[in-house]
């Protein structure tokens, strides 16, 4: 028991000794742990320092950051050398356009033409048969007959009691008798007159006719159909024909462009299918006042088309000359801040930064228009963002240049 609990003095440095009756240290022992505790210390301050130099030198860095300006790039703004035309998108229509109905009721007996026929007018489109027409026309002429006739007896009857009056035969009440007779006779031959006229007239309807020189664009019927006299949602149409020969476009002119629109100006028509062809038409009428939901100006142009290389149905680009003066400046759409109060621009004023308001034209692309709030002399900066305070100090990266 008592080898195995025995520990060796020399091992354990602060294993006290009995020498005289009194307590000793180990010296070796005691040294090594000193010299461990002081080189501990050392690496501790070390450390310690080292972290406190390298955060002082990123303070110093960041502030030497702050304090030193942005370095921006600016632009000028310039006016274009031609002012571009105000190109806007419309379709086609024809000069004219109608939907032809049957004015009277029947089977349709024959049909004379098909889409995209050329007719003129008073062309025989369609036939429609109605017996009942034809039946009520003759039956109509049979009592204009009658009432003819019985119009010649009361006639003869007036002659024969106005002799008879004047030699004091008859009396004066046969005479106006008869005078009524004569006169209810002819009011009769006059109303049969008037209802042979009006049948004969729907007889008529049922040759079909073209109401104007055209296309027809549209056939909605076959021979043999049932055909119901009318218009509308519920009834049949037989055909619809444009005026191609000269045809129309409907634009709607932005207002900053209306004010240059007037009957009488020239305009090109362009077509994508056929780029570097202009068709040139002319502006006929305008609306006179601006649509207050989309502030543009409805414009109607006439185009000529006998050659018929234009279709109703297509889509053109009308291109309105720019008129002469003085265009607008125009600055690079990246110079623009868009924000709530409107466009602005960071101009750079003394070194520092100087937000400006503007008031936008026709937007081009890569370019806008500014039509107020500019000189011409600024110098604008180049994507400003949010990053640039009003009144902030910057540096310029360059000579102000004249935007492309």
């Amino acid at each position: 028991m008592d080898s195995v609990n025995q520990i060796d003095p020399n091992d354990v440095p602060y294993l006290p000794e009995a020498r005289g009756g009194r307590l000793v240290r180990s010296r070796p022992g005691a040294m090594r742990v000193l010299a461990g505790l002081g080189l501990g210390a050392v690496v501790v301050l070390s450390l310690g320092v080292a972290g406190k130099l390298g955060q002082r030198a990123a303070l110093a860095e960041t502030a030497s950051a702050q304090d030193q300006a942005p370095v921006v790039t600016v632009v000028r703004p310039h006016r274009p050398t031609t002012v571009p035309a105000v190109v806007l998108p419309a379709t086609v229509e024809p000069m004219q356009e109608t939907t032809v109905y049957a004015r009277t009721s029947g089977y349709l007996k024959s049909v004379r033409v098909d889409i995209g026929d050329r007719v003129a007018a008073g062309q025989l489109l369609a036939e429609v048969e109605s017996p009942e027409t034809d039946q009520a026309l003759r039956e109509a002429r049979a009592q204009l007959n009658r009432e003819r006739a019985s119009l010649l007896l009361a006639q003869a009857t007036l002659e024969r009691t106005r002799q008879l009056h004047a030699e004091q035969l008859v009396s004066r009440q046969q005479l106006d008798e008869q005078e009524a007779a004569f006169d209810t006779g002819q009011a009769a031959v006059e109303a049969a007159e008037a209802t042979v006229q009006r049948l004969a007239t729907q007889k008529d309807y049922e040759r079909v006719v073209a109401p104007f020189s055209g296309t027809v664009t549209t056939r909605g019927v076959d021979r043999g159909a049932l055909i119901t006299a009318g218009s509308g949602s519920t009834v049949t149409s037989l055909f619809t024909i444009g005026q191609t020969d000269a045809l129309r476009v409907f634009v709607d002119v932005p207002q900053s462009a209306a004010a240059g629109v007037r009957p009488g100006q020239p305009v090109g028509v362009g077509l994508r299918e056929q780029p570097g062809r202009t068709i040139e038409g002319r502006v006929v009428r305008t609306a006179g006042a601006l649509d207050p939901r989309s502030r543009t100006l409805r414009t109607e142009v006439h185009l000529p088309n006998d050659d018929h290389v234009l279709l109703p149905g297509m889509y053109v680009e009308v291109a309105f000359r720019a008129p002469s003066g003085a265009p607008p400046l125009v600055v690079p759409a990246n110079a623009l801040v868009i924000g709530a109060d409107g466009a602005r621009v960071a101009a750079v004023e003394d070194g520092a930064v100087r937000y400006r308001k503007v008031v936008l034209g026709r937007d081009f692309g890569h370019e806008v228009e500014v039509v107020s709030g500019l000189t011409g002399g600024e110098s604008l900066v180049v994507s400003p963002g949010d990053r640039l305070m009003d009144g902030q100090a910057v540096q310029v990266a360059a000579a102000a240049t004249k935007a492309d």
